[in-house]
């Protein structure tokens, strides 16, 4: 019924959209248009590795490969190598199977992707443990990243010749493809724009390019109170030139790279925003030892023991949090715990703002409610801050 023309032109796949085509994809990108805040990563411990054969050898090697990978992933920073050392990478697999390649489909190259004397028969599909894997970097004072991440809002503007365009979200090109590719291998999640009508009231091609802050977060929280990255591409004929921006709540990062390889130039930039953006969420364990609470935190409308259990798992999971005990509850639905923390308080506050799973009331005076008998009350004296959220399911 429709028909798209694609262009080529400095190496990439440009869409130029027909009328019809047009008011579909505007259509559809409206009723996709709700906010994303976070995702759970799905696959953040899973890996797959190209192999020769199923020999031992070639498993181990495999393995290896797949753990560097990973620890990158959960750590948040590729710089991690550096500082852990393990015997053995297949005491942290959890499970694994192969996959055998299918030649005439055109799954078929070496370990490096291309065809070749040692061509790859096999993809290995690898999950490692997660529990071991996070022991491992506690135990070596490296951060942990959870699968729990904001979306980060993705701007990527292109200069091709006489060419200028924002990539949207429901564009298919080369480029595209490479950008979520290599968001993909350090498991961040990122948000395209629709850049629809709504967008360009907001923001033009000139402030995308100009990187300024204010337009382009105004124009994101439509998507992500998450991150926001923005891309720079331009084509000379010859090679590309990129300049990337992350913004990070107050703090902001910019890199320009060139490379005659698009693919190239995406993957370090993609790289270094992901560890900017790691380092920002991934919490170090730097409280070792403390047992006592450090927070008290009131939560509202927890209505039901279905609520509550929900509630306490998702408490319990943030890379923040140690242990989490009820201090007390009320008929009205307002439960009080006593979160024991790895980190900063401040750490605990920024997981909890990536989605809106806690929306934030207040911070107030230390809580009065009485104990549960059952589940202890907070130590006496104790004066900490108390964080004040409403439950969201």
């Amino acid at each position: 019924m429709f028909s798209t023309i694609v262009l080529r032109a400095g190496g990439i796949n440009r869409i130029v959209r027909p009328p019809l085509l047009r008011v579909l994809l505007l259509f559809l990108a409206l009723v996709a248009s709700m906010q994303s805040h976070a995702v759970v990563v799905a696959n953040l411990y899973n890996v797959e590795i190209p192999v020769t054969d199923q020999s031992t050898k070639t498993r181990n090697d495999a393995f290896a490969v797949g753990l560097d990978e990973v620890l990158i992933r959960a750590s948040g920073n590729h710089a991690v190598l550096d500082q852990i050392r393990t015997a053995s990478a297949s005491a942290y697999v959890q499970q694994f199977l192969y996959k055998e390649l299918d030649a005439a489909a055109g799954d078929q190259g070496t370990e490096d992707g291309g065809a070749g004397e040692h061509a790859a028969r096999y993809r290995l599909l690898v999950r490692y443990n997660p529990a071991k894997i996070i022991e491992l970097l506690r135990a070596n004072a490296q951060p942990v990243w959870s699968e729990h991440r904001a979306e980060a809002v993705m701007w990527l503007a292109v200069r091709d010749g006489a060419n200028r365009y924002i990539l949207r979200r429901n564009d298919l090109s080369a480029l595209k493809t490479s950008v979520e590719s290599a968001a993909a291998r350090r498991a961040l999640p990122i948000a395209w724009p629709a850049y629809d009508r709504q967008d360009q009231q907001r923001l033009t091609f000139a402030d995308v390019w100009a990187a300024f802050a204010g337009p382009l977060k105004t124009a994101s929280a439509r998507y992500s109170d998450g991150p926001v990255i923005i891309g720079r591409l331009t084509w000379n004929g010859a090679q590309w030139s990129g300049e990337w921006t992350v913004y990070v709540e107050q703090s902001v990062r910019s890199w320009v790279f060139t490379n005659a390889d698009y693919n190239v130039l995406v993957s370090k930039a993609m790289e270094l925003v992901s560890d900017e953006i790691g380092g920002h969420y991934a919490v170090l364990d730097a409280r070792a030892g403390s047992t006592s609470p450090d927070l008290l935190v009131a939560i509202d409308h927890v209505d039901g023991v279905d609520a509550f259990r929900k509630l306490s798992r998702y408490l319990g999971r943030l890379t923040a949090v140690k242990d989490v005990r009820v201090v007390s509850m009320d008929a009205g639905g307002q439960v009080v715990f006593a979160v024991s923390l790895r980190s900063r308080p401040e750490d605990f506050e920024k997981l909890v703002a990536i989605d809106n799973t806690l929306q934030q009331v207040s911070v107030t005076d230390p809580i009065v409610a009485a104990p549960i008998a059952q589940s202890g009350a907070a130590p006496p004296g104790l004066r900490q801050p108390r964080l004040h959220y409403r439950y969201q399911p």
